[in-house]
């Protein structure tokens, strides 16, 4: 991975860039799917951002619902879709990025 494009995606994810409140949902979503937490620890880690476990989420793509494509250019598509979390009162609302192998270099 190029060192700069690394540096720049690590950055986003600064130390203290999240609200304790933020901190504390991720950690509730964590709880509701631990065993993939691991998978996703390992996928960051192949991508030298292991730091970055404590800021992201793995949620099991069955658990996506209402799913809607919102553009598709050459190399990515991007959806929306929405995720019902136990206790919640509304389903939250989340973006995804669907890109094609030949741009990730990375991961092949």
């Amino acid at each position: 991975m190029d060192v700069d494009r690394l540096k720049d995606a690590k950055d986003l994810f600064a130390k203290g860039t999240l609200s304790p409140e933020d901190k504390q949902k991720i950690q509730s979503h964590k709880e509701t799917f631990p065993e993939d937490d691991a998978e996703l620890a390992a996928h960051l880690e192949t991508l030298n951002v292991s730091e970055l476990t404590e800021y992201l989420l793995w949620i099991p793509f069955n658990r996506f619902q209402n799913l809607e494509i919102l553009g598709e250019g050459g190399f990515a598509r991007v959806w929306k879709a929405t995720v019902h979390w136990p206790g919640a009162d509304e389903d939250e609302l989340y973006a995804l990025k669907e890109i094609d192998i030949s741009m990730s270099p990375e991961v092949n």
